[in-house]
């Protein structure tokens, strides 16, 4: 299986990381002096992808600023969004028209070395309507929770789920493969609608398959000015 395009979510305030996001959007965050989406352009290119979407809204000039000076800038296509943030999935849904039957979709906070290509050999002769990386989480209650079959498939996903529903550790990593038809089907053209809060769960209500592939790769969620810490002192043993 071969997936060519990676659409990489940057559109948030990134309000925990106040006041280094008053001027700097979350992706370009640096982390060890390299701006948190440059690890991400390089690393997926580095597992064959060749054309990348980015999506932005808050404080896109400087996102379109550097992408523009970025030796993959020709192989890059930025979505702005303009009036109102559109979410996860209504950022997505923006550019559905130019993205292929399958395509990967990457959170832009997360600073990873997750095995793309691992992931999508995993799905090869599976049945799926959409895939998620998942990964062990001490803190669930903040993620999204997964709890999956004997088959990896996924049973229940539900967005920050509350103490009492907490029945796994696996968390949403943030990296889905995504089949194009499924999702027009599911995601309006038009307003918010979220992956965590909206899509994922309208999937599972009709029964559509979601398969999972659970990763044991480095990954930190660059949210929070304590997690930014975290990931400055240990990026180096893993990039």
């Amino acid at each position: 299986m071969k997936i060519n395009q990676a659409f990489i979510l940057a559109a948030g305030y990134g309000t925990r990381l106040r006041p280094l996001t008053l001027t700097t959007p979350k992706p370009l965050i640096p982390v060890g002096g390299k701006p948190l989406l440059g690890y991400h352009l390089n690393h997926l290119h580095t597992h064959g992808f060749n054309k990348f979407f980015i999506n932005s809204f808050y404080l896109s000039e400087k996102i379109e600023e550097y992408i523009s000076h970025h030796p993959l800038a020709h192989q890059i296509i930025i979505s702005h969004e303009e009036g109102e943030i559109l979410g996860t999935a209504g950022g997505v849904m923006k550019q559905i028209d130019q993205l292929e039957d399958l395509f990967l979709v990457v959170y832009g906070d997360n600073l990873t070395n997750i095995d793309y290509s691992a992931f999508i050999d995993s799905l090869e002769g599976k049945e799926f309507d959409a895939a998620i990386v998942l990964y062990h989480e001490d803190n669930i209650l903040h993620k999204g929770m997964a709890v999956v079959n004997e088959k990896w498939y996924i049973s229940w996903f539900i967005e920050k789920p509350k103490p009492e529903q907490v029945v796994s550790d696996l968390a949403n990593a943030g990296v889905y493969v995504i089949k194009k038809s499924i999702f027009k089907k599911y995601v309006s053209h038009t307003g918010f609608s979220d992956f965590g809060f909206d899509f994922f769960p309208a999937l599972l209500a009709d029964g559509k398959k979601i398969l999972s592939y659970i990763s044991t790769d480095f990954l930190i969620d660059i949210g929070s000015i304590e997690n930014l810490k975290k990931a400055e002192e240990v990026y180096h043993k893993y990039f």
